[in-house]
């Protein structure tokens, strides 16, 4: 896409399409964001960035920036990403800086383009929502909050409070055994999982009353880049997108976007040989005759990891032999 020049990240929705309305900028084009929330202490989002011009290394440098109506950054985020890659990332409930919360509507998230040197250069694109707790503004180009797209449900085993955080605050609202909800995440010690019950928050319920296979959830996410509902994702620390060093890569630098599973053959049922830690990188030998699934080694484990949690490019994928 063009118009005046050639922008490096192109940013494109990784679940739900939207073309926003062009930028100020003499730079911008048309983007695409798909959900945003920004609420009054936390927000979510789903996007997906690739990266298109070298700042150095074979990194495409850039920046999430989450401000309110006033103009404070209350959230922000430095990237990089391989060149060619197309990273998808997807979190609910992200809580703002520490201390840091939007104090006049709207609140607006935006993706930067860095130069080489990381100063700013100009947004890709942006979207805005308009926080409940604060007087809304004029138009913005998010309404209302978008039910998390999850990917595991439970169903309650005993009756339980709903928690505001993992053990802390319970709320004068409770489940009831039989109720079947979406689940979005897990605590880091596997006691509480993180459910949705309607409304613009999630809330907390002990693992032991509700049925869910805790290795299927994510932990809950400290970053944007990278992160997702998958097992495991998101921890641990800040995303740092690198470029791979996998050595003998079929298609070049591939990296895992979360803690991924090895398995013994292409399906998620097979057993786990072990695993590839966040942002490692990995050889790969070829896919599956779906591109679903593709054949890597890493640290002398040679077996199979899911195509969706890796970074790679969609194209460098299909250019992969199908092996067995």
């Amino acid at each position: 896409m063009r118009r005046f020049t050639i922008f490096k990240i192109a940013v494109v929705a990784f679940l739900t399409l939207v073309i926003l309305p062009a930028t100020s900028t003499v730079h911008a084009v048309a983007t695409s964001i798909g959900l945003f929330y920004g609420g009054c202490g936390n927000f979510s989002v789903d996007l997906a960035v690739t990266g298109t011009e070298d700042d150095g290394g074979g990194l495409d440098k850039f920046r999430f920036k989450v401000t309110d109506g006033a103009g404070k950054m209350v959230y922000q985020e430095d990237n990089t990403i391989p060149v060619g890659h197309t990273v998808g990332s997807q979190v609910y409930n992200l809580a703002y800086l520490p201390n840091m919360f939007p104090i006049k509507n709207p609140v607006r998230f935006a993706v930067v383009q860095l130069a080489p040197d990381g100063n700013e250069k100009w947004e890709v694109g942006f979207v805005t929502f308009n926080a409940p707790c604060l007087e809304p503004s004029g138009s913005v180009t998010r309404v209302g909050y978008q039910p998390p797209h999850a990917l595991v449900s439970g169903t309650i085993l005993a009756t339980t409070h709903l928690y505001e955080q993992p053990g802390k605050n319970p709320l004068t609202l409770t489940a009831n055994p039989g109720s079947i909800f979406p689940i979005l995440y897990r605590s880091l010690d596997n006691a509480w999982v993180d459910i949705y019950v309607g409304g613009n928050e999630l809330v907390w319920v002990p693992t032991s009353t509700i049925a869910v296979d805790i290795n299927q959830l994510a932990f809950p996410p400290s970053h944007v880049f990278g992160s997702s509902l998958g097992g495991g994702d998101n921890y641990p620390g800040p995303a740092a997108a690198a470029a791979a060093t996998s050595g003998g890569s079929a298609v070049g630098g591939v990296t895992a976007r979360g803690n991924l599973n090895i398995r013994s053959a292409p399906n998620s049922s097979a057993s786990s040989l072990g695993y590839v830690p966040r942002n490692s990188g990995i050889s790969v030998l070829g896919r599956d005759a779906s591109t679903n699934w593709l054949k890597i080694t890493y640290n002398n484990i040679t077996g199979w990891v899911s195509t969706f949690y890796v970074n790679i490019a969609s194209a460098d994928v299909r250019a992969l032999p199908v092996v067995q």
